[in-house]
């Protein structure tokens, strides 16, 4: 990888290497280029695997690990051991990994001890800090009062140092009696993933930034329409002063149910109002976003007048070529070439859900536009003369 990074057509060899490769891997706001740091992305691989020593018990391979490396704890307890096989030493590896991220959920609290367990709410150490004798062999399950599923205070105060107190009363509590679990502290949905793992193994070897730079750059991005609030998705076709007036002006009322997503919103709108409501709001949206886009790469302003004018037009012609798209695949017209005695018309009646006066109106604009095309050139027709209207 680094000779495809620094070699070129015109050098020869492997190029010149300017920066090192574990220079390249760091992040981008300490310096570094944000490559991959491969070391660290097998071990995120080989802590999933622990993960699973850790969590799935019940697995064949788990016991056979379990009898041979830690029968009296858990993988996050075990050592190396003597005359380890090459698949442990490779998850063993992984430990710390793992240790990083697993903690404790409550059930009972009788599988977890007070001490040396990683069962607080913290990131930063999850482990009880307090060091008073009565925790020694200590469970959870001593600190739950005994009729109920709550922490005892009184116990809290006498036992623990106010950090410790205020990181135990944020953990919730079942409302009965379940089984302790594990978790993993760095995704919402509990399970060890290569994803949360590899930037949690380079935050400890603080190779990592986890600082949130998006809040600067959405300072930037303002709405080019109102020119006053942060532009959303749901800012800009809901909530800007501009698409309300668009609404006002083409739908005589503007809509708001409080929800902040714009396709809860349009969900909402649709089962609320009537079709011909839903057609509007559509076209209108469409051309107040089209609006935004021309303000914005050409310098275009738009009047509220110009959108709703706009997207009315398109809606109706929309709808007329629905209509004739329509009338095409239901009613088929055709005419025999013209003789010496007149005209020989022919209709293929077809049915269909189209209007009667509708019909005839579309067939007669076709019977017109022959007729334009067919003496456009001042030519006439023995024996046929044409209707006043």
């Amino acid at each position: 990888m680094e000779r495809f990074w620094w070699h070129s057509k015109s050098s020869y060899g492997s190029g010149i290497h300017w920066k090192s490769w574990d220079k390249l891997c760091l992040h981008k706001h300490k310096g570094g280029l944000g490559f991959r740091n491969l070391r660290n992305v097998n071990l995120s691989m080989l802590g999933k695997h622990g993960w699973r020593l850790l969590t799935n018990s019940s697995s064949l391979v788990v016991r056979v690990f379990q009898a041979r490396y830690y029968p009296q704890g858990t993988f996050l307890d075990a050592e190396l051991g003597s005359n380890p096989s090459y698949a442990w030493r490779s998850v063993f590896e992984a430990q710390e990994i793992v240790k990083l991220g697993a903690r404790w959920r409550v059930g009972s609290g009788i599988s977890i001890l007070v001490l040396n367990q990683p069962w607080l709410s913290s990131k930063d150490n999850p482990y009880v800090v307090s060091s008073h004798e009565a925790l020694c062999d200590c469970s959870v399950f001593n600190l739950l009062q005994i009729d109920n599923m709550s922490w005892d205070e009184e116990l809290l105060e006498d036992l623990f140092v106010q950090r410790d107190v205020e990181l135990i009363r944020s953990i919730p509590l079942p409302s009965t009696l379940n089984m302790d679990t594990w978790y993993w502290a760095y995704e919402a949905y509990g399970g060890c993933s290569i994803k949360s793992a590899y930037p949690a193994l380079q935050v400890r070897n603080e190779r990592w930034n986890l600082q949130d730079n998006s809040g600067f750059w959405k300072k930037f991005c303002i709405c080019s329409l109102c020119n006053g609030e942060l532009e959303t998705i749901y800012h800009i076709m809901v909530w800007c002063p501009f698409t309300k007036a668009c609404m006002d002006r083409g739908l005589g009322f503007s809509f708001s149910d409080g929800k902040d997503e714009f396709s809860c919103w349009f969900e909402c709108f649709c089962n609320t109002h009537l079709g011909d409501s839903v057609d509007k709001i559509a076209v209108i949206l469409w051309d107040v976003w089209g609006a935004r886009n021309d303000f914005l790469w050409n310098k275009k302003i738009a009047s509220v007048e110009r959108v709703v004018s706009a997207a009315i037009t398109y809606l109706e012609l929309w709808k007329f070529a629905q209509i004739k798209m329509e009338l095409s695949r239901h009613l088929l017209v055709s005419s025999r070439p013209v003789t010496s005695s007149g005209l020989n018309p022919a209709a293929v009646k077809s049915s269909g859900d189209l209007k009667p006066f509708m019909a005839e109106a579309m067939s007669l604009k076709e019977a017109l536009s022959w007729v334009k095309n067919t003496w456009g050139d001042g030519a006439s027709f023995e024996g046929f003369v044409p209707m006043r209207w």
